[in-house]
């Protein structure tokens, strides 16, 4: 066995639910694989895709973690990754009708909003 390649590390995950906006309905797991999948072919990036439940006050929700990293195989530097999850999160928001989605990057915790999505599967009440 021998090391082939090392690089810093540098990793970002997406957090996104799978309920659409605030129906009762729900993408699946396979909806957040083939979205990943189409974006990886694209940029010739790696991710990993864990189905997570979110629980908050008042509910619940099954969601989605999709993991970016600075992968040998294709190096990134921790800004292109970062960009990387930016434009994977709003794919995956578009593509499951979801209105908020978060993206962890080793410093920060940001909280994304979706302004297509829509009204109608807001609850306003």
């Amino acid at each position: 066995m021998s090391v082939v390649a090392q690089l810093p590390r540098y990793d970002v995950q997406i957090f996104v639910g799978t309920q659409i906006g605030y129906t009762e309905d729900f993408h699946t797991i396979f909806e957040v694989d083939n979205i990943c999948k189409e974006y990886c072919e694209e940029h010739k990036i790696a991710v990993t895709c864990s189905l997570t439940k979110f629980i908050y006050p008042g509910g619940e929700e099954q969601g989605a973690i999709v993991g970016l990293i600075n992968y040998p195989r294709f190096p990134s530097s921790a800004t292109e990754v970062t960009l990387h999850a930016y434009q994977l999160a709003y794919k995956l928001m578009d593509g499951l009708d979801q209105f908020r989605c978060s993206i962890f990057t080793p410093t920060d915790i940001i909280l994304l909003e979706n302004d297509c999505i829509d009204p109608e599967l807001i609850d306003r009440t």
